[in-house]
């Protein structure tokens, strides 16, 4: 009896040993959430809002959009590669200037889309953009 007990008990620890080297092997999920900041001068922040470490943070940017300015280019307010711990925040800039019922006027992005390196795999998120106003606080 008590050598079926120790048979037992060896297979759970080894499932056990099994479960845990596939859940490390599964990526964690990576969310983010983007927000446009309205005041004297707007800013925006990009927030990671999943379980696991965003790395490599970029964003994808057309050339073609790039060379003519009339769609805002994001770009980071910091040099060099950007990684969000979950629930951390990374401000960037996004305004171009933009013909507009016969004026120029200055253009903030709807969505943003980024590319960040998730277990290996560069993963494309599309993001919408959230507006409030510089007063209101930011979660």
């Amino acid at each position: 009896m008590e050598a079926e007990r120790d048979a037992a008990l060896e297979q759970v620890a080894a499932l056990t040993q099994l479960v845990e080297a596939a859940r490390a092997a599964v990526p964690q999920n990576v969310d983010f959430h983007v927000q446009r900041i309205r005041g004297p001068v707007d800013r925006f922040r990009l927030r990671n809002v999943g379980t696991g470490p965003a790395t490599n943070v970029r964003f994808v940017i057309d050339p073609e959009e790039e060379q003519n300015r009339r769609i805002p280019t994001p770009q980071w307010h910091l040099n060099g590669p950007v990684t969000l711990l979950p629930d951390q925040w990374a401000d960037f800039a996004a305004s171009a200037l933009s013909p507009v019922a016969g004026s120029w006027r200055i253009v903030f992005p709807v969505f943003v889309t980024v590319i960040c390196d998730e277990a290996g795999a560069p993963r494309r998120i599309d993001l919408p953009t959230d507006v409030v106003a510089e007063d209101d606080v930011v979660s």
